[in-house]
């Protein structure tokens, strides 16, 4: 009996991180044999020799011709995902990397193809592997239950972007605040009602380089949800922060080490004496840190994968589905309309295939 082939097409950054990571599921035995797949012949064959893969291919035509993987990952530029994924989907399951299409149409036509083949795809929103916002979901869940839900979060993703003034993977809406739009859905389980956003752009760069929107989510505390996303950074920097906040807590999440912490208001509430007083009770409110013991098992594009051989195995359905991946690129793309309009924009949930009153149910808490 055949074992199971994973192909990763398109061998950029993100894609050769794919390859390393599907290479060691091969060496736990959980895949049989991993393909590479780049129109840059040359670079496929060099990623094939670095990580020890038997097979490389110059097209998806010429991979599917020889070679039929069970499983494939979409790692190519932005704009070509849609094309790529369509002419993968009559053949295997996917791990499509974020964000899904380029446009809503596109991403509306991959749900479309992928129930017309009978294929599960995976979008590839890697925060969401990461185990301390799974736990940090599961924290929230617990809070709610006690009735204090979150009425605010604030999210920001800075980085130096492409080194070009061209970009195959479109602004940093596309690339960056994707992440974050899809992180607040997640946390919040809900969808949202509004934005308004302004844009930055820079005459070095044919897209927009930096988001801020502001969020209205459609719950019962009416979330707003601040997120940015910037290119406006020197090659060195880079921050990524999130922030929450509950009627009772702030809570300050770290994507690296993968803790957070919970802080509680002062425990007197009381006219204070002098400034000593206030310190004093300053330094009396409750501070929980959550650290999560280190694995290398944790690793977020590990957990990705991993749970990706789950899915073609048939052990499971998609973490991070297809509808996913559409809400995600439709709160991005709402935001960037919002900006050009220099409006606030109310947002609609009228596709065939996406019900608000029932999306998330049964879809509550846990993990991959």
């Amino acid at each position: 009996m055949r074992g199971l082939i994973i192909a990763v097409v398109g061998v950029g950054r993100w894609g050769r991180n794919h390859v390393r990571v599907l290479k060691q599921l091969e060496g736990e035995g959980r895949v049989d044999e991993v393909v590479v797949c780049d129109v840059r012949r040359d670079a496929a064959r060099a990623v094939a020799r670095e990580y020890g893969v038997e097979r490389y291919y110059g097209s998806v035509g010429e991979m599917l011709s020889e070679c039929k993987p069970d499983g494939a990952v979409v790692a190519v530029p932005t704009l070509y995902h849609y094309k790529v994924a369509a002419e993968l989907l009559p053949e295997a399951d996917l791990l499509i990397e974020k964000p899904v299409a380029a446009t809503l149409e596109e991403a509306a036509e991959l749900v479309e193809l992928a129930e017309a083949h009978g294929r599960k795809v995976l979008v590839g929103h890697i925060e969401r592997f990461n185990q301390g916002l799974i736990s940090l979901k599961e924290e929230l869940a617990e809070m709610a239950r006690g009735g204090d839900e979150v009425v605010y979060l604030s999210a920001q993703r800075v980085g130096p972007g492409p080194a070009r003034g061209r970009s195959l993977n479109l602004g940093v809406g596309h690339d960056l605040m994707v992440h974050d739009v899809d992180v607040a859905s997640f946390l919040l389980e809900s969808f949202t009602k509004s934005v308004f956003a302004v844009v930055k752009h820079s005459p070095e760069f044919e897209h927009e380089v930096e988001v801020d929107a502001l969020y209205t989510f459609d719950n019962g505390a009416e979330t707003v949800a601040s997120i940015r996303a910037s290119y406006v950074a020197r090659p060195t920097f880079k921050k990524r922060s999130l922030l929450i906040q509950t009627r009772e807590a702030s809570i300050s999440f770290d994507y690296i080490l993968q803790t957070y912490t919970i802080e509680r208001g002062a425990t007197e509430h009381r006219a204070m004496r002098d400034f000593v007083d206030i310190l004093a009770a300053y330094r009396a409110e409750d501070v929980r840190i959550r650290r999560l013991l280190f694995r290398r098992d944790s690793e977020p594009l590990l957990v990705e994968d991993r749970h990706f051989v789950d899915v073609v195995e048939g052990r499971g359905q998609p973490f991070v589905s297809l509808v996913d991946g559409y809400i995600a690129l439709k709160n991005v793309l709402m935001a960037l309309k919002s900006a050009s309009k220099r409006v606030e924009l109310e947002i609609e949930w009228d596709e065939p295939f996406i019900d608000p009153e029932s999306y998330y149910e049964g879809r509550r808490g846990g993990g991959p």
